[in-house]
């Protein structure tokens, strides 16, 4: 299944974790490069959900490609406004410039691994996911709003 970036309660990965202990901390949110172009987020219940149906299927091939678009916010900007408004605290959103990230990742093996998708903050990748979507209507999925407060409250409480 290609996914977009995920988060989710016990994600935790060097592009999630900021935003949301920083979020929790009343700090700003961090984001690499572009802040206002589209983005599509994956909440990891919704994922698990399409990943059991998958594995219940009988009639698939041994291997085959599914997208899963996820939830798509307008920009980095729009999702920190959403995160605001639950927080009840105004965030802004610093965004890295490509030539520092550059520069910390000779330093930051976990920056350094984000290096290599630097392409996908720089322009929009919109995965179309009708296929998967077609396939499983009666699935619901978690809207922003609530996969954002689910994801907050886990990472106040963890």
């Amino acid at each position: 299944m290609r996914l977009p970036n995920f988060f989710g309660p016990n994600v935790t990965n060097a592009l999630i974790k900021p935003i949301f202990e920083e979020a929790i901390h009343n700090k700003p949110i961090k984001w690499l490069m572009n802040a206002a172009i589209p983005h599509q987020f994956a909440f990891t219940p919704d994922i698990s959900k399409y990943f059991h149906r998958l594995t219940l299927e009988t009639d698939l091939p041994n291997f085959f490609l599914v997208n899963y678009s996820g939830i798509t916010v307008s920009s980095i900007k729009n999702l920190g406004e959403k995160i605001s408004v639950i927080q009840g605290n105004p965030k802004k959103v610093k965004v890295a410039p490509k030539f520092l990230l550059h520069l910390i990742a000779l330093f930051d093996p976990e920056v350094r691994e984000l290096k290599e998708n630097f392409y996908q903050f720089e322009n929009s990748i919109l995965l179309v996911d009708d296929s998967l979507k077609n396939r499983y209507p009666e699935i619901n999925e978690t809207t922003l709003e609530t996969a954002l407060k689910i994801t907050l409250d886990w990472y106040e409480n963890k």
